[in-house]
C-alpha cells in the first residue's frame, strides 16, 4: 500500500522536475496530509518502512531512500546514491554517485559523501567530505576531515561507550584531526580537553594512550604532515 503521493507541486532542479510528495498515512511521526520534501519518481522513495523525505530536501536521480532512513532539511540526495535503515541525512549534506548510507548514521551540516563511498552507523558533520573508496564504521568525522580510502581513517570504540568512539583522520590540507563526543580537533587540542573536560582517572588514561597510539598510526604515513 502507498504511503505519500507525488503532488501538483513541482519545481526543477538541474534539468530534473521533482515533486513534492504528501503523506496519505499515518507512519512512524509523518501524518496523513503532511507535505513533505522533493523527489523526481516513486523510485526514490520507498512505500514501505518509515523513510520519509520532508522540508526542503530533495531526492532525484536513481537515488533510494528505503527503510526507515529520514532525508530532511536542504539535504540532497542524487546519482545512485542509497540511504537505508535508520540513517539521517539533514541540513546542507550532500549524497551522490554510488554512496551508501546505512546503519544509524547521522550525515549533517555541509558534509558530502560520493563517489562509491560506503558509512554505516557513523556520523560525519561539518565540512567533511567522504568519497572515492571510503569505507567508514562505527566512526566520527567532521571538521575538514578528506576521506578516500579504507586507510585514511582510524576509530577506536569502547573507551567508554561504542557510541563514543575516538576517530582520527586527515584533513583536506593533510593535518590530523581528532573527533570524540562534541569535540574536533588537533591532538594537542584534544589534550587540553582532556585535562578540562575529563577527570583524572581510568577512562582519561585510556584516551591519553589512544592518542599517543594514534600518533604512532600517523607517523606510519609518512606521506602525510
Amino acid at each position: 500500500m502507498k504511503k505519500y503521493v507525488l503532488t501538483a507541486n513541482r519545481k526543477v532542479v538541474d534539468d530534473v522536475i521533482l515533486h513534492q510528495i504528501k503523506a496519505i498515512k499515518d507512519f512512524g511521526d509523518v501524518e496523513e496530509g503532511d507535505l513533505g520534501g522533493w523527489i523526481q519518481k516513486e523510485d526514490n522513495l520507498s512505500h514501505e518502512g518509515e523513510a520519509w523525505v520532508s522540508d526542503n530536501a530533495m531526492v532525484y536521480g536513481d537515488a533510494t531512500v528505503l527503510g526507515n532512513a529520514c532525508v530532511t532539511g536542504n539535504a540532497e540526495i542524487f546519482g545512485h546514491a542509497r540511504i537505508q535503515s535508520e540513517a539521517f541525512v539533514g541540513d546542507h549534506a550532500k549524497v551522490s554517485g554510488y554512496a551508501f548510507i546505512a546503519g544509524d548514521s547521522r550525515i549533517s551540516d555541509f558534509a558530502q559523501i560520493g563517489g562509491g563511498a560506503m558509512v554505516t552507523s557513523s556520523t560525519i558533520f561539518g565540512k567533511a567530505i567522504v568519497e572515492r573508496n571510503a569505507s567508514v564504521h562505527f566512526a566520527c568525522i567532521g571538521g575538514r576531515g578528506y576521506i578516500v580510502d579504507k586507510d585514511e581513517i582510524l576509530s577506536i570504540s569502547n573507551i567508554w561507550s561504542v557510541h563514543d568512539p575516538l576517530t582520527a583522520y586527515v584533513t583536506l590540507d593533510k593535518h590530523l584531526e581528532l573527533t570524540y563526543k562534541n569535540f574536533c580537533g588537533s591532538p594537542e587540542e584534544f589534550e587540553d580537553y582532556l585535562q578540562k573536560e575529563i577527570k583524572e582517572n581510568s577512562h582519561q588514561k585510556k584516551l591519553k594512550a589512544a592518542v599517543e597510539f594514534i600518533r604512532v598510526w600517523h607517523g606510519a604515513k609518512g606521506e602525510w604532515k
